[in-house]
C-alpha cells in the first residue's frame, strides 16, 4: 500500500469522522455542551473530531480502509464509571488559585527534561519575566533550571473555583444526554466528552494561573488542540504557535491539525498535513531547532571527534535509525529490509557503513539479529547524531526527521521504501527523486551520487543558524 493509498484511506476516515460528528443525531447533544460551557459549537465539534481520530491510534496504516465506527461504540458502563471517577478526582485534587503570573510567552506541554532544555535554549535571549515554562509533570532537576516554571499536571491542581462553576459530581442531565446520544449515534461519547471536559478544566485552570500574549509548544503530532487555542484567544486575545520538530507521517494523529502560527522547518516540510486539509492560519519557515540546539548551542564535540578518528575519519554510508520497538502502529518490514540491504552492501563492497541511533533508542533485537555477521558498525548512541551526519559521505534513512533536516546543509540523503508502504514519505521526497524502492536502485545511487539542487533546499529547511532570528522576528511583532 503506497503512501498515496494511505493518504486516500485517511481522507476517507476523516470523511467518516466528519459525518459521525456532524450528524443530525448529535445536534441537541452539541447544543447542550455549547450552552453548558459557553464554547462555540464549531470548536466543540472540531475538538471531538480530533479526539475521535486520536482514539484510532492503534490502527496500522494497512487497516485504514476498515469501518472505524466499531472502535468507538463499546464499554459504555465502564466509561461511565471512569467519568464519575475522573470528576471526583479533579475535585479532590483541586486548589484555590492565589495569584496569576503575567508574562509574554507561555511555553507549554513540556514532558521531559530534554524538551525543557531545548526550549530554555531556544528562548535564552528572552528576558526572564517574558517567559514561563509549563511542565505536564514533575521531573528530576526541573527546580534547578533558574527559569519561571509552572507544573500543571493532568487531573491535579485544577482551579477549585472553575470546577465548582462548571461541574457537578452527579449531574443526571449530563449523564442522560451522554447515554442517550451514545446509543443514538452509536458512538461512545463518554470517552470523547471526558477528554473535552479534562482539557476544558486543565486549560481554564492554567490560564487562571498565567497570562500571556503567545502560547507556544514543541510537540505537534497528535498534540494540536483547538480547545486550548480557543480558550487562550478568548481570555487573552492571544495567539498560539506550534514548532515543527518531526517529519509528519500519514497517520490518524495528523488528522484535524489545527493551529494559528505553524513554525515549520521548511516551505514544504509539512506537505502530509496540508494534504489532509490541516487548518493553519499562518506558516513561518524557520529551520530546524534540533539542528540549532544540537549543533549551535552544544558545540563541544570532543568525544565525537575521538570516535570519528577511531573509525579512520571515514564514513561512506551512515544509516540514521529509528525507534521502532515502541511504535506498534506502523508496519516496519520496510525498515528491516533496509537493514538487510545495508548488510548485503557491507559484505559485497569495500564501504565503511555505520548505523547511528539517537540516545533514546531502545535496543531492537530484530535489527541487531539482521545486522549481525556483517561489516556494519554501530556508532555509540549517546553521541551527537548530527555531528556524524555532517561527516558522512552519504546518508540513508527509512523515516528519521534528520533526513530532511540535513538536506539544506548540502548532504546527499536517501529515504528507503522497500515494500511501498512507508507512510512517512510525501510528494516532495518522491518528486526530488530521493526515495529508493529497490536494492538495485540503492547500488546505482551509491555509484552515481547526486546532490539535490540547492534551489530545493528551502522546501526542507532554512539555515538552522537563522532559526532563533526568524522565530523572534515573528514573535516580536505579536
Amino acid at each position: 500500500m503506497s503512501y498515496l493509498e494511505i493518504k486516500n484511506n485517511l481522507l476517507n476516515i476523516k470523511k467518516e469522522i466528519n459525518n459521525s460528528i456532524e450528524s443530525e443525531k448529535l445536534k441537541n447533544f452539541f447544543n447542550y455542551i455549547e450552552k453548558k460551557y459557553s464554547v462555540e459549537q464549531n470548536i466543540i465539534k472540531q475538538y471531538f473530531k480530533k479526539r475521535y481520530a486520536l482514539s484510532l491510534g492503534n490502527l496500522k496504516p494497512s487497516e485504514y480502509n476498515i469501518n472505524i465506527s466499531k472502535y468507538q461504540n463499546k464499554k459504555l458502563l465502564l466509561s461511565l464509571i471512569y467519568f464519575l471517577g475522573f470528576k471526583t478526582l479533579v475535585f479532590i485534587k483541586s486548589i484555590k488559585v492565589k495569584k496569576k503570573i503575567e508574562t509574554k510567552i507561555i511555553i507549554d506541554d513540556l514532558k521531559s527534561e530534554r524538551e525543557l532544555d531545548r526550549m530554555i535554549s531556544l528562548f535564552s535571549d528572552t528576558k526572564q519575566k517574558d517567559k514561563v515554562f509549563i511542565l505536564r509533570k514533575k521531573f528530576k532537576n526541573y527546580e534547578n533550571k533558574n527559569v519561571n516554571i509552572i507544573v500543571q499536571e493532568d487531573f491535579i491542581g485544577y482551579s477549585r473555583e472553575i470546577i465548582k462553576k462548571n461541574i457537578t459530581l452527579f449531574d443526571f442531565i449530563e449523564i442522560f444526554y451522554l447515554i442517550k446520544y451514545s446509543f443514538k449515534s452509536k458512538l461512545n461519547l463518554f470517552n470523547l466528552y471526558n477528554k473535552f471536559l479534562n482539557d476544558f478544566l486543565y486549560f481554564s485552570s492554567l490560564y487562571s494561573k498565567v497570562e500571556g500574549r503567545i502560547i507556544f509548544q514543541e510537540r505537534i503530532l497528535g498534540r494540536t488542540n483547538i480547545l486550548k487555542n480557543y480558550l487562550f484567544k478568548r481570555k487573552y486575545k492571544g495567539r498560539n504557535g506550534y514548532l515543527q520538530t518531526h517529519l509528519i507521517p500519514y497517520d490518524t494523529q495528523a488528522l484535524f491539525f489545527d493551529c494559528d502560527i505553524f513554525f515549520s522547518m521548511g516551505c514544504n516540510s509539512f506537505s502530509s498535513i496540508k494534504d489532509l486539509d490541516a487548518k493553519i492560519n499562518e506558516v513561518v519557515p524557520i529551520g530546524s531547532n534540533n539542528l540549532n540546539y544540537y549543533l549551535l548551542d552544544n558545540s563541544n564535540f570532543s568525544k565525537e571527534e575521538e570516535t570519528f578518528r577511531s573509525v579512520g575519519e571515514s564514513i561512506d554510508i551512515l544509516f540514521i535509525g529509528s525507534n521502532v520497538t515502541n511504535n506498534t502502529r506502523n508496519n516496519w518490514e520496510g525498515y528491516y529490509e533496509t537493514i538487510r540491504w545495508l548488510k548485503k552492501l557491507s559484505n559485497d563492497n569495500d564501504l565503511s557503513i555505520f548505523i547511528k541511533h539517537h540516545n533514546t533508542w531502545i535496543k531492537d533485537k530484530n535489527e541487531i539479529s539482521i545486522s549481525s555477521n556483517s561489516n556494519i558498525n554501530y556508532l555509540p548512541q549517546h553521541l551527537n547524531t548530527y555531528y556524524f551526519a555532517l561527516k558522512a559521505d552519504l546518508l540513508i534513512t527509512y523515516c528519521s526527521t534528520l533526513g530532511i533536516e540535513i538536506i539544506p546543509l548540502n548532504k546527499t540523503v536517501y529515504f528507503t521504501n522497500p515494500h511501498n508502504n512507508n507512510n512517512f514519505l510525501n510528494k516532495e521526497l518522491e518528486d526530488d527523486k530521493i526515495v529508493i524502492n529497490t536494492f538495485e536502485e540503492l547500488e546505482k545511487k551509491i555509484c552515481k551520487r547526486q546532490s539535490m539542487p540547492s534551489s530545493n533546499f528551502d522546501n526542507y529547511g532554512i539555515n538552522y543558524k537563522k532559526t532563533k532570528f526568524l522565530l523572534f522576528e515573528k514573535l516580536n511583532k505579536i
